[in-house]
């Protein structure tokens, strides 16, 4: 099945997609509903009701006032009787033999299942709109495992809405809604029992801005988390970190990139409390407004945390440290993470060959390494990475004033070894 996305659609749509406009719809009486009033067992002939006070005495049960009782009941059941016929001639007249030749009732759910999983995110929300059956049917959560929204501005209570779909992988990217910051509590209803807990998977709102809470509220329903993204969203923080660590302990891919509101203790304890994370992107997550000491402290602790916990890890990213990331602090990631196959050090600039050098004796599954701008670092160290067995791919952008005396430098190591990319000009590629 084809993943369900709205890239760029309108808020109205989206909320007819998600069944918001058939909710409302559904509180409000159908004009093409025709209810037939039962006759009142105490009216009589002339209107007035058995024991009104109006009534002169002695005639509410006289054998007059119930044969005109009875006589008035039948004329009203004969009117009644009359206009179911009206009804059903008028409906055999519209309809006739498609309603003999109707055979969806006839169709299992597995069945009409199946042919609803070809229709787009429209076509199920028009879909449900048909009789209950339907509706639940198209609401079944086999049908809304991949949900793509990109690109476009709409209300807060949508993405409550989005999540109470309960697919199993939800992109929410490049979004703003409306006061994002005020989103709280009242919201959080709709993802709530008891569609408890969510089946999500997957969940991806890089660069849609949200705030702490909301974060909070969302995590909260999903401890069956295995990848999260929020790349780009500046205003995250430490409350976040603090959501992840208690509610998503299941986590193995991670993207923090661009999030410089995390200090180290909110990422000390999404370390503790996540030990299975194999892919984790910390890039530019360090602030730049920090002062030295802080940075240190900051680059010093995360290496720390991450080698005492995730020794899992496959992939790491810790670009953007600038002036604060040692060689000491590379050599104790790697003493714990030694499982290591993807690591980008990009644009640490007072990195030098102790770093590159821990990698060489302790990263026997390293392939792709990432050190660009590192520019501490020599051409025999680097060489010797090259060298290293099982090396397919080192980054060098912006390493060396002079391309032609390093690519003549490293010429023998490149011969001798299966080295696949060498990267001295081109830009440095997503590592995560």
């Amino acid at each position: 099945m084809t993943a369900i996305s709205w890239v760029g659609t309108g808020e109205k749509n989206i909320r007819e997609d998600l069944g918001l406009e058939m909710i409302q719809w559904c509180e409000t009486p159908s004009p093409d509903v025709f209810e037939v009033r039962k006759p009142s067992d105490g009216l009589l002939a002339d209107g007035a009701p058995t024991g009104h006070p109006d009534q002169p005495a002695g005639n509410s049960g006289s054998f007059v006032s119930i044969v005109q009782s009875s006589a008035a009941r039948n004329h009203e059941l004969d009117r009644a009787t009359q206009t179911r016929a009206k009804l059903s001639k008028a409906t055999k007249g519209t309809t006739g033999q498609k309603q003999k030749d109707n055979q969806w009732p006839k169709l299992s759910d597995e069945l009409v299942m199946h042919i609803f999983s070809f229709l787009s995110q429209s076509d199920l929300g028009h879909a449900c709109l048909v009789c209950d059956s339907w509706r639940r049917l198209a609401f079944d959560d086999s049908l809304w495992r991949t949900m793509l929204i990109q690109n476009i501005s709409m209300a807060p209570e949508l993405l409550f809405r989005a999540v109470s779909r309960n697919p199993r992988k939800l992109d929410i990217t490049n979004c703003d809604f409306e006061d994002y910051e005020e989103l709280g509590p009242e919201y959080f209803h709709i993802a709530a029992p008891p569609r408890m807990p969510l089946a999500i998977r997957r969940l991806n709102l890089c660069s849609t801005r949200l705030s702490n809470e909301t974060v909070a509220g969302l995590l909260q329903f999903m401890p069956k988390l295995r990848s999260l993204e929020f790349g780009g969203n500046l205003d995250l923080g430490d409350v976040a970190a603090t959501a992840i660590a208690n509610h998503c302990p299941k986590l193995t891919c991670l993207s923090l990139r661009m999030l410089t509101g995390l200090s180290h203790k909110g990422i000390q304890k999404i370390a503790e409390h996540c030990p299975d994370l194999k892919v984790l992107s910390l890039g530019w997550a360090l602030n730049p407004r920090s002062s030295d000491e802080a940075s240190a402290a900051w680059t010093q602790a995360v290496a720390s945390s991450l080698a005492a916990n995730c020794r899992k890890l496959e992939h790491i990213d810790l670009s953007g440290c600038r002036e604060h990331l040692k060689d000491e602090d590379v050599a104790t990631l790697i003493e714990g993470c030694r499982r290591l196959v993807t690591i980008d050090l990009s644009d640490s600039y007072i990195l030098s060959d102790g770093a590159i050098d821990a990698i060489v004796a302790n990263l026997d599954h390293a392939k792709y390494v990432s050190l660009s701008r590192c520019h501490q670092v020599t051409i025999p160290a680097m060489k010797r990475l090259a060298g290293k067995p099982g090396i397919k791919g080192i980054n060098l952008f912006g390493c060396y004033q002079n391309v032609d005396v390093a690519l003549k430098e490293f010429g023998i190591a490149i011969n001798d070894q299966a080295l696949c990319s060498l990267d001295f000009e081109g830009g440095a590629p997503d590592s995560l």
